[in-house]
């Protein structure tokens, strides 16, 4: 009885350890990059990049920006 609960148990508890474990599903185009900071945009077609490249974020209305910043730039 202790086996069977056990061998559940472990079987229960590997399967959500791995269900965080499949292959990211986020794809962008970077649009600036500074020493601290990134901006992407996420789902971005090649035409619609190349209708904005050359603008100032200000400018840039309708499109979802993802901004990362990191502080300590000696680990990277």
């Amino acid at each position: 009885m202790k086996r069977k609960f056990f061998i559940a148990f472990t079987m229960i508890f590997l399967s959500i350890s791995l269900a965080g474990c499949g292959k990211a599903g986020m794809e962008g185009i970077i649009l600036e990059v500074t020493e601290n900071e990134i901006l992407l945009s996420e789902n971005l077609s090649q035409d619609k990049y190349e209708d904005i490249k050359n603008k100032s974020i200000s400018e840039i209305q309708g499109i979802p920006l993802i901004y990362l910043a990191y502080d300590n730039t000696e680990e990277w």
